[in-house]
Parts: C-alpha cells; sequence; structure tokens
C-alpha cells in the first residue's frame, strides 16, 4: 500500500524540480545532469560495482572503501553515483573510480533503465540512502546489496510509519555493516539479522589524511612561543560564543580560525566581527608581513592540516545543532571543544570522544576556560586528553578494510 504513494510522492518531487529549474541553480543542475545520456559500458570483461552517496559527507565515508576495493582488486569497474548537484559538481572528476553519475529519480521505469546501462554484480549505498524502487530492482535481478557506515535511531521513518515499506527491504540486503551497537540492536530487533559493527569508514579517510598532514610554514612563523588555538569550521553563532573569551586572550594566545563557509562575502562577515585579524591568504602573498594574533583562514581544504599545529581545537556547528568533524582534530591527537546540543547526541563520533576522555562538550564560556585552565595548570592531564582523543580515532578506525574484505569474498 505505501509504495505507489511513496513512486508518487517521488515523481511529484521530481515535477517539483523542473518547476524550480529556472530559479535555482542546484534544482537545474539536478535536473540537466538526469538528462544526460548514461554511458554504454561494452562487454562485461570485470566485475562491476555500483557506489552510491548521497553528498559530499557520504562520499567521505565511501571514499576509503572504494580506494582499499581498488588495492586489493584493480580492474574493478566501480560506477559512482551521488543524489545531490554540490556532491556530484565537487567530485564529477574522481579519478579511482571508473564513472561517475547522477543517481536517477527513484522511480521503478528510471531504477530498470539505470540497472539495465550498468549492470552491476554487487551494488553498495553508504549511510542510509534507501531508494526503495532501486532496492526492488537489484532484489528482483538477483543483485546482491550492501550497506555501510550506516546510523539508525528508533525515531526515524523506517522503523515507525514507514516500517511496513521498508523493513521487508532491509530483510532482502546482503549485509549491513553499522556504525554502532544501538544501530545493530535496533535492525535484529526488526528482524534483520545480516548486522556487523565496523564503526564509521570516514575514520580511516581521517586518519589517512592526519597522516598526509601538509607542511604550513605560516602556521610555524606565527607562533611566537604562544600556543595555537583552531577554531575549526566556525559559523557566526560559534564566533558569537567565542568572541568574549577571544578577546579576552588575545595577547597570550594565537588564534587560528577556519569559517565554515570560505567565500568571500562569508569571510569579510566573519572579519567584520574580529577586527584587527589577519587573512591567510595575505601572509601568502606578502610573506614578511606581521600576523595579528587572529589568523582568519580563507582557503580550502587547509583545516585537516592545520589541526596538527594546535595546542587546544574547537570545532564549530553544534549550536547550530549541526556539529562538524570532531575527529580530524583528534586524529591528530588534540583536545577537541564543542558547544552543547541536544542534536549532539546524532554524532557518535563527538559522544564517543567524550566519554572517552579526549573531548568537552560546553554549554558555557565559563566551562571552556575552566577545563583549558585546568590543562594548562596540569600538564600530565593534557597528555592524557591528548593521548585519549588519538586512541578514539585509532581504536574506531579500520572499517574499510573489513567491508572490502567482505565486497571481494561476495563477487570473486
Amino acid at each position: 500500500m505505501l509504495l505507489p504513494i511513496y513512486t508518487f510522492a517521488i515523481r511529484i518531487y521530481g515535477f517539483l524540480i523542473r518547476l524550480a529549474g529556472p530559479f535555482n541553480v542546484k534544482a537545474r543542475q539536478f535536473r540537466q545532469g538526469r538528462q544526460d545520456a548514461l554511458p554504454s559500458l561494452g562487454d562485461h570483461k570485470s566485475k562491476r560495482i555500483w557506489m552510491h552517496v548521497s553528498s559530499l559527507g557520504e562520499f567521505e565515508q565511501a571514499r576509503p572503501v572504494i580506494e582499499q576495493l581498488k588495492a586489493e582488486s584493480a580492474d574493478l569497474d566501480i560506477t559512482l553515483t551521488f543524489f545531490s548537484p554540490s556532491g556530484y559538481e565537487v567530485r564529477k572528476t574522481y579519478q579511482a573510480v571508473d564513472r561517475v553519475l547522477y543517481m536517477p529519480l527513484d522511480t521503478p521505469d528510471a531504477a530498470k533503465h539505470f540497472l539495465a546501462a550498468i549492470q552491476p554484480d554487487l551494488v553498495l549505498f553508504v549511510k542510509y540512502d534507501f531508494w526503495i524502487n532501486h532496492l526492488l530492482v537489484c532484489f528482483s535481478q538477483q543483485i546482491p546489496v550492501i550497506f555501510f557506515s550506516v546510523i539508525l535511531r528508533s525515531d526515524q521513518i523506517y522503523f515507525g510509519v514507514g516500517s511496513s515499506l521498508y523493513l521487508p527491504v532491509f530483510r532482502k540486503v546482503v549485509r549491513f555493516f553499522v556504525q554502532n551497537e544501538s544501530s545493530e540492536k535496533l535492525l535484529q530487533t526488526s528482524g534483520v539479522k545480516a548486522v556487523t559493527v565496523t564503526g564509521d569508514t570516514r575514520l580511516d579517510r581521517v586518519v589517512a589524511i592526519a597522516q598526509q598532514a601538509k607542511e604550513l610554514p605560516i602556521l610555524e612563523s606565527i607562533k611566537n612561543d604562544l600556543p595555537i588555538v583552531v577554531l575549526g569550521s566556525v559559523w557566526p553563532s560559534d564566533i558569537e560564543f567565542l568572541l568574549p573569551w577571544i578577546e579576552r586572550t588575545r595577547k597570550q594566545t594565537r588564534f587560528v580560525i577556519a569559517p565554515h563557509n570560505t567565500a568571500k562575502h562569508d569571510v569579510t562577515a566573519m572579519q567584520e566581527k574580529l577586527p584587527k585579524s589577519t587573512l591567510y591568504s595575505e601572509l601568502e602573498r606578502v610573506p614578511n608581513q606581521e600576523c595579528s594574533s587572529i589568523l582568519l583562514i580563507d582557503n580550502m581544504g587547509l583545516l585537516a592540516s592545520i589541526y596538527a599545529y594546535a595546542k587546544y581545537t574547537y570545532v564549530g556547528g553544534a549550536w547550530r545543532g549541526a556539529l562538524h568533524n570532531t575527529v580530524e582534530p583528534a586524529a591528530h591527537g588534540k583536545p577537541v571543544f564543542f558547544g552543547a546540543h541536544p542534536k549532539n547526541r546524532k554524532f557518535m563520533e563527538a559522544g564517543g570522544l567524550v566519554q572517552g576522555g579526549g573531548a568537552y562538550e560546553v554549554s558555557s564560556l565559563d566551562e571552556l576556560e575552566l577545563e583549558i585552565d585546568r590543562l594548562e595548570k596540569d600538564p600530565d592531564a593534557y597528555q592524557t586528553v591528548c593521548k585519549n582523543a588519538k586512541d578514539y580515532v585509532s581504536k574506531n578506525s579500520g572499517a574499510s578494510k573489513i567491508i572490502s574484505e567482505y565486497v571481494l569474498t561476495i563477487i570473486s
């Protein structure tokens, strides 16, 4: 009964996207990308895998699995699909796969046409992109389906009003690789037995990035024997929270601030909140100029390496209910601070870091300053927190190898 309603809702969504196309860039990209002809793959000479991700966050979870699979079996033919234009546009030239495409809308006809074109021997979905019609076509053609880096909660639609639609599909999945025990228990009590707890594959990507961190001479030059505090992926709400502390301590500290959005107007707006700050790009152009106590990062792709230079780190987004990546600084063995918010419970790594003694969830500046003051007065306690942060990441990494080994047993 729910399947026709679901399919009708997908068709309405597609119709609304077409209407919005002339007025919205993402809607236009969404529509145009799906109008492109599917590639002709030729003879089925090698094993074919289709891996689907929603957007960039899920891509970072898929990437270590893709690269592990290619390392283990270079002749695999991998098709990577995105649902989101923002993900596709950034990664459409990703070289580790054989092609990058948009996933079509989840209607029965589109699913049959797409699967006939790419002819996969195995399908992998990341996290919880449960596209029912594509899954049903896979099952009808006896194509095995695996989900990985899955994290589930009992309040999601799959276990509520949509359970009669989703749970029968879940029971046909070859295996779920989930991030935590609560997801495993939820699936198993719903009759889904093929479940393995492996953690989040994104941690493998974070570990690899930390090991390949760039040397940044500008960060070395600004220290002046003062501690560096890195504020990573911060929003205006984070700066409003932290500004009194920044102003009080800027003479004894070097603050390196990486806005979540590095578009020129976003950086300019943050500069207005942070008088006497210096742009990273200015130091690149004129290397010998004096840097203020606040360095504002206006370049993409540096944050993961910048964390290596920090004594303390603060990760933004929590005050918006969208906490950003806490494991990046932890992978470098740095204490992690972030704002308190009820939605933080969705972020397993953040909770794990707090429980493991490598991070602090703070609800006030007084709380943040109290913890940093304690660590400043007790070097042994500081080193313990650093070790706890790094240990959490190392103990919870390795999922990609487990998943890739399982995949190769299925398609060999």
